[in-house]
C-alpha cells in the first residue's frame, strides 16, 4: 500500500492525504476523472471535487507525492489517519479536503462516505416524493379539458412515452413548443394552456394588420370596442366581408348597430 499527499499546484500546499494499492500517480487521475463524471451527471461535488475541476479548467494539474510507499493495509491506514491529523480537516479549521478522518479503506477502494447506510424501498419512495423542486404537472386536451395531472415530469413521461426535453420546453414556454402528441401541459396551480397553432396566432386580432372597430347603438352610444372585425363578427353571428365592407366605407349601420374603425 502507498500513503500519498495531493498539492496545490499553485502554492504546493497540502490538499489531500489518501491510500492505494496503486500507483499514486494513477489514483489522482481517477480523482480527476471521478470528479469530472460528478460534474457530467449533476451530482453532488465536495470541496476536492471543485478545486479538481477548478484546475482543469485552468490547464494545471494538481501535484501527486508518495509519503509512504509498500506498507501493509493496517499500516497504511494508521499513517493515513496520522497524515490527515496533522494536516488538519478544513472542516476542522485544516488545510484538507478530505471529508473522513481516513481509516476507511476497505482493501479494494476507498470507501464513499454513504456506504453501508441501508435504504429499504420504503424510504427510496419517500425520497421520490418529497423532492423540494418537483412541480406536479397537469395534462390537457387541445379543446382545453383537463385529463389528468401527475407528480411530476418524469413520472408522467416514463409512463406515457413522452419525450421529457420537449414536454420541459412546453412547460417553460418556449416559442414554438405548444404541444406533444396531441396534448398539451401546465404547472399544477398555472393557468390552462390555450392551443394556439401559427396560423390561429396570425387570424383576428392578433394579425398584426387588424385594426379595432367600435360597435355602437344608434343613438351612437359606445357599446363594445372588438380586436377585430373577425372577432366582431364571430361573436355577433355577422358576416365578415360585409362588415369589413361598411367600416372601411366609413361606418355604418349592420343589424342593428353602428360599426366603425376605433378612431
Amino acid at each position: 500500500m502507498n500513503v500519498y499527499l495531493i498539492l496545490d499546484p499553485a502554492n504546493r500546499i497540502v490538499r489531500y492525504v489518501g491510500i492505494t494499492k496503486h500507483n499514486p500517480k494513477h489514483r489522482l487521475m481517477t480523482h480527476i476523472k471521478d470528479s469530472k463524471s460528478k460534474l457530467k451527471a449533476g451530482g453532488y461535488l465536495s470541496k476536492k471535487d471543485k478545486w479538481m475541476i477548478e484546475c482543469a479548467r485552468k490547464g494545471v494539474r494538481p501535484i501527486v507525492e508518495a509519503i509512504f510507499k509498500d506498507v501493509s493495509n493496517e499500516e497504511a491506514i494508521r499513517l493515513e489517519k496520522e497524515a490527515i491529523s496533522v494536516f488538519g480537516r478544513e472542516s476542522e479549521g485544516g488545510q484538507l479536503y478530505n471529508v473522513s478522518e481516513g481509516g476507511d479503506y476497505n482493501g479494494v477502494s476507498a470507501t464513499p462516505w454513504n456506504v453501508g447506510i441501508p435504504m429499504s424501498e420504503t424510504l427510496k419512495s419517500k425520497m421520490k416524493l418529497n423532492q423540494p423542486n418537483r412541480r406536479a404537472v397537469v395534462r390537457y386536451s387541445k379543446d382545453g379539458s383537463k385529463i389528468d395531472s401527475w407528480q411530476s415530469v418524469r413520472a408522467m413521461c416514463s409512463e406515457l412515452g413522452f419525450d421529457r426535453r420537449t414536454v420541459q420546453r412546453i412547460l417553460l414556454k418556449v416559442d414554438n413548443y405548444v404541444s406533444h402528441k396531441g396534448f398539451m401541459f401546465s404547472y399544477e396551480g398555472d393557468a390552462a394552456p390555450k392551443y394556439l397553432n401559427k396560423s390561429t396566432k396570425m387570424r383576428g386580432s392578433n394579425s398584426p394588420h387588424s385594426k379595432e372597430i367600435e360597435q355602437r347603438s344608434i343613438d351612437g352610444d359606445l357599446i363594445k370596442i372588438w380586436g377585430s372585425t373577425r372577432e366582431a363578427s364571430e361573436k355577433c353571428y355577422l358576416k365578415e366581408w360585409k362588415l369589413g365592407d361598411i367600416v372601411r366605407s366609413g361606418g355604418g349601420e349592420y343589424n342593428g348597430y353602428i360599426w366603425k374603425f376605433k378612431q
